[in-house]
């Protein structure tokens, strides 16, 4: 059974990682996608995410926006979303946009999707999705990720995109 913890969205890190250290999570649903000699392993992780990409037997990298910290050695990047900011970051094949309460382009169809519905602290309840869709070579993923307040809703959104192609 799920127990309401109130988390806020001041409180999430994006923290990108190329390092294998095994984050302590409690997945809640995750899902595995192959595209050739690729993995890439989607995880709701408590009201969070983690994504996980390996070619062959390696790690390329690791996604992971959630209310933790993750010690800066281990990052590649990381953000704090204290201000409430968009923010994008690009590295070789992969890029990642993260913005509060800006509407995710309605034309995005996935070819799958991960929800997970949270337990009410008073009346709106919070949810985690993550949707993704192959195309051409390349894989792009968003999530959404809901805050209820006493006065609003904040959505968290990020869009991903992995080229599988790139030389």
């Amino acid at each position: 059974m799920l127990t309401f913890v109130h988390q806020r969205p001041e409180d999430l890190a994006l923290s990108i990682l190329t390092t294998d250290i095994q984050p302590v999570f409690r997945i809640l649903k995750q899902d595995v996608v192959r595209i050739r000699d690729w993995r890439f392993m989607f995880a709701i992780v408590g009201e969070s995410h983690w994504v996980k990409v390996e070619q062959g037997r390696s790690l390329v990298l690791q996604e992971i926006l959630a209310c933790v910290r993750v010690e800066a050695q281990h990052c590649l990047h990381q953000y704090a979303c204290c201000e409430h900011q968009s923010h994008e970051y690009t590295w070789g094949r992969y890029s990642v946009g993260l913005h509060f309460d800006a509407p995710l382009n309605p034309s995005l169809v996935p070819d799958r999707t991960l929800t997970v519905r949270f337990p009410s602290g008073g009346g709106e309840v919070p949810v985690t999705e993550i949707h993704w869709k192959q195309e051409e070579g390349r894989i792009n993923w968003w999530t959404t990720h809901t805050y209820p307040d006493q006065k609003k809703i904040t959505f968290v959104h990020t869009y991903s995109t992995f080229d599988c192609c790139e030389d």
